[in-house]
């Protein structure tokens, strides 16, 4: 059937872009198929994939609601990489992890690079330690794991 790709959604979780609709992951059944539901409250489309996650093996319900523009597509997954790399690359500044993501980005306004800068912000907020005496305890846990390593 038709191509799908693979997202996160806003909280995490698993999720797929099929024919320009969202569906994040509800259920894997016993069969190892598994199921994504579009999120919407009174939407009940639901497609079933393989065990692979390569095939799109049904298709069920219709949408009720307009499908996702490019723009949309394109704000989401740019959103989602900077999530990724305000944690792994906590070092990076932020206005370079932006710089990077929306490198190739067609559809952006002002108030979207405010709102990645907040992302950023709240993310790592999330990682880093929330007070003096946490930071001191995380530096003392890491120079043991040092010493144990040079041995």
């Amino acid at each position: 059937m038709s191509q799908f790709k693979f997202v996160n959604s806003n909280r995490g979780k698993a999720g797929i872009i099929f024919q320009n609709y969202f569906y994040p992951e509800r259920k894997t059944l016993k069969s190892c198929e598994v199921i994504f539901m579009c999120p919407k409250k009174n939407c009940h489309a639901s497609i079933k994939i393989d065990e692979n996650r390569r095939t799109v093996l049904e298709i069920r319900g219709e949408h009720t609601y307009l499908k996702l523009t490019k723009s949309e597509i394109e704000k989401h997954e740019i959103k989602n990489t900077i999530k990724r790399k305000a944690t792994e690359k906590i070092s990076m500044r932020p206005k370079k992890i932006i710089r990077k993501a929306i490198s190739n980005a067609d559809h952006l306004i002002i108030n979207d690079i405010f709102n990645y800068r907040q992302i950023i912000y709240r993310k790592r907020r999330e990682v880093l330690p929330k007070s003096y005496d946490e930071a001191i305890s995380q530096l003392m846990s890491s120079q043991e794991t040092l010493v144990t390593f040079k041995k």
